[in-house]
């Protein structure tokens, strides 16, 4: 069964988000000891803190690596990635695990990469 571009087999949301917060969900899975998260949606200053915390609470599992698939996020403005940098800085606090983005070369051109 696909739902939402992928198949209900390889992901599943976290907690939903508030309605307030609409916009934005965040799916994940696990691949050979890695989760795969990929944000779907509009990345904004509400929900900004909300994928901070869906990436946070995914790297809290010690996997081994995080890889953050960025194809199906809309990014109101670049400044707003600067999220990545602090669940990256957050992790290195505690965890050895590796952050990985990936996306389109259009996406990453956004964040300067």
């Amino acid at each position: 069964m696909i739902r939402d571009g992928w198949p209900s087999a390889l992901g599943e949301p976290d907690t939903p988000i508030e309605p307030g917060a609409a916009g934005l969900r965040v799916f994940h899975r696990a691949v050979q000891g890695a989760i795969v998260a990929r944000p779907a949606g509009v990345l904004n200053v509400t929900t900004a803190p909300l994928l901070r915390d869906a990436l946070l609470k995914r790297a809290a599992e010690d996997p081994r690596a995080l890889i953050v698939d960025l194809s199906e996020l809309a990014v109101s403005r670049s400044t707003l990635l600067s999220v990545l940098a602090v669940v990256w800085s957050r992790m290195q606090a505690w965890s050895p695990t590796p952050l990985v983005v990936v996306g389109s070369a259009h996406e990453l051109g956004t964040i300067g990469v």
